[in-house]
């Protein structure tokens, strides 16, 4: 048996803890552990792996949004929003890492991947097209200068 193997208990203790993680935050031992550890993708595993895996990216993106929301009213300065968007970027984009996990077959992958994407580009366009409210033209270069999708 490969040293690396993680059985799906294992998985999903790894998928509750990263869970209860606040927005910015990753372990690197946990990390390390996820990017060399591998499964035997055999039916029953593979479709409640990548189901588990789907729920704990909703579960995140959800929590971010929650956050973001929250914040984006306490920030009263320019400072303020460009350390937001540079958070919510940094956890766009350990979302995206977590989906590149080898253990992952290809086309999970690709689909999780996708779908972070498209949700980053969304949001993207969305503060994009709030910006042109200021007049001053400062919030967008700060949304352009700090783009969510550029993960």
């Amino acid at each position: 048996m490969n040293d690396n193997f993680i059985n799906y208990s294992k998985w999903n203790n790894f998928f509750e803890t990263i869970e209860s993680w606040d927005i910015g935050y990753t372990d690197t031992n946990i990390m390390n552990t996820l990017k060399t550890g591998t499964i035997r993708w055999n039916a029953g595993v593979a479709e409640r792996s990548a189901k588990r895996l789907f729920e704990l990216i909703n579960y995140r993106i959800d929590k971010l949004n929650r956050i973001y929301n929250e914040r984006l009213s306490a920030c009263n300065d320019y400072f303020s929003l460009s350390n937001l968007l540079i958070l919510y970027r940094k956890e766009l984009k350990f979302l995206k890492d977590l989906t590149k996990i080898p253990a992952l077959p290809e086309d999970i992958s690709n689909e999780l991947t996708t779908m972070i994407i498209e949700f980053a580009q969304k949001i993207q366009t969305d503060l994009e097209k709030s910006a042109k409210k200021d007049l001053s033209g400062e919030m967008i270069r700060i949304i352009l200068g700090n783009r969510l999708d550029n993960i």
